[in-house]
């Protein structure tokens, strides 16, 4: 089965095999694969955009309807572009800790959201922002040290490995790679 939380799952309680997180685990028996970078970057729809004006700037983002992910708050990334705004911000429009609601919020055109540079991988109706506002974060696989040897640990970890290639899937990349326009 597959879990899906910000909080990561306990591999040393054994509740999961395999867990996939934003922040390295400080645990002695968990092993850590550091699967890529996460780069992100503010987007809204072209609706929203045609309504309130595209930004120019990190500051013009002051002016707009923000939307947020709790999940940034608990993250060793480097977020603090984004946090900078946050705070100044008038109104941050909605909050989630959900990431397909907030694709979705951005899309319907509520407002302006970061949003991972692969997003148009696998959506549409949006438009990556390039006004200077970056963020990142590490991913990691985690699992007990005591399964690694498990073949069909082996095999999902060999196969999760793959989904983060760096040279088929360059946004996984330590360097920013820039999103395509949707």
């Amino acid at each position: 089965g597959m879990f899906c939380s910000i909080e990561p799952a306990g591999a040393l309680r054994m509740e999961t095999d395999l867990s996939i997180r934003f922040r390295r685990p400080d645990e002695v028996d968990l092993m850590a694969v550091r699967l890529g970078t996460f780069h992100f970057v503010p987007w809204a729809s072209r609706e929203y955009l045609a309504r309130h004006g595209t930004p120019r700037s990190p500051e013009d983002l002051l002016g707009h309807r923000l939307l947020d992910h709790f999940a940034y708050y608990n993250d060793e990334g480097d977020w603090n572009a984004w946090f900078t705004l946050a705070r100044a911000a008038k109104l941050i429009a909605y909050r989630t800790n959900s990431s397909p609601s907030l694709l979705a919020a951005i899309q319907s055109g509520l407002g302006i959201g970061l949003l991972p540079t692969y997003t148009c991988e696998f959506a549409t109706g949006v438009v990556p922002l390039d006004i200077g506002v970056r963020t990142h974060s590490c991913i990691w696989l985690t699992y007990h040290r005591g399964i690694r040897s498990t073949l069909r640990i082996r095999a999902v970890t060999d196969w999760l490995r793959s989904l983060f290639d760096h040279q088929t899937t360059p946004w996984f990349r330590d360097e920013f790679f820039p999103p395509r326009p949707c």
